[in-house]
């Protein structure tokens, strides 16, 4: 089964986000605050696509 983040995931969004944070932003840990008690929108974003099987597969 194909997994909606092996087709879609919004990339230059995600390293949009991470050049914009704190320090010089060549980590990925720019991305989410080790402060922070929930995961943020992009964090539930990569878990939920990682889940959620492409509309148009239906071989399983």
């Amino acid at each position: 089964m194909t997994r909606m983040i092996e087709r879609w995931f919004p990339c230059a969004d995600v390293t949009a986000t991470s050049k914009s944070g704190w320090g010089s932003g060549l980590s990925e840990k720019t991305l989410f605050p080790w402060f922070a008690t929930r995961p943020l929108a992009q964090a539930k974003a990569a878990v939920i696509c990682s889940l959620l099987p492409w509309p148009e597969d239906t071989s399983e």
